[in-house]
């Protein structure tokens, strides 16, 4: 669990159900451990009009109901959560995007997942919530890419969600008190997060060199 501040690019040269959301899961879990990190996470460069170009740029963050550190991310998905399962809720504050020529600057999205065991493999139940400010393109824009229609980095979302619960647009806050983090999504997701204390109080507790 954690933040990241997020870039990516990603080039595509070829041509290439609204359900009712049910976030009915406890997600009153606090985060451990922060793992910031500067990333390249979300984005995309096109040539096709089936494909439109986008880009995000801005801050993650993320939380389950892991016990300690999430094992998923050191292990890119191959251990279990320590739970056997994951729920978890994330969120995204866009500093500066767009999708295709709709800018998204300043427009915020959450998810809320629901995994059956290791990540990688897959069958996860997803809802998105966007931004209720957001105009129609940029809503269909960011509903392209948090569902993974929209090739980049997030189309691993097409191949791991199964279930896609539904997306809806909602007031969402993100706010940020020195080293916390705090999302509101309605009354569906309120939840913060914030690094644990290492050994050496004014260093970051990180993790390196893993496998």
């Amino acid at each position: 669990d954690g933040w990241f501040n997020i870039d990516h690019g990603y080039r595509e040269t070829r041509p290439s159900e609204q359900k009712i959301l049910r976030p009915d899961w406890d997600h009153s879990y606090r985060c451990r451990c922060d793992h910031s990190r500067s990333i390249i996470l979300f984005g995309g460069i096109s040539m096709s009009p089936e494909n439109p170009s986008w880009r995000i740029k801005g801050e993650l963050i993320l939380n389950c109901n892991c016990t300690v550190f999430c094992p998923c991310v050191i292990s890119l998905g191959a251990h279990y959560p320590t739970e056997g399962h994951c729920q978890a809720w994330l969120g995204v504050n866009i500093y500066e995007g767009y999708f295709d020529n709709e800018d998204l600057k300043g427009l915020k999205v959450a998810m809320l997942l629901d995994i059956p065991g290791r990540m990688s493999r897959g069958d996860w139940k997803a809802g998105i919530f966007i931004d209720q400010t957001a105009s129609d393109p940029a809503y269909e824009g960011l509903s392209q890419i948090f569902s993974g229609k929209a090739k980049g980095t997030t189309h691993l979302f097409s191949l791991l969600i199964s279930e896609h619960l539904g997306t809806s647009r909602e007031p969402i806050e993100f706010k940020r008190e020195e080293q916390v983090r705090s999302l509101t999504v309605g009354k569906k997701i309120i939840g913060n997060i914030e690094p644990i204390t290492g050994a050496n109080a004014s260093k970051e507790v990180t993790v390196t060199n893993t496998n």
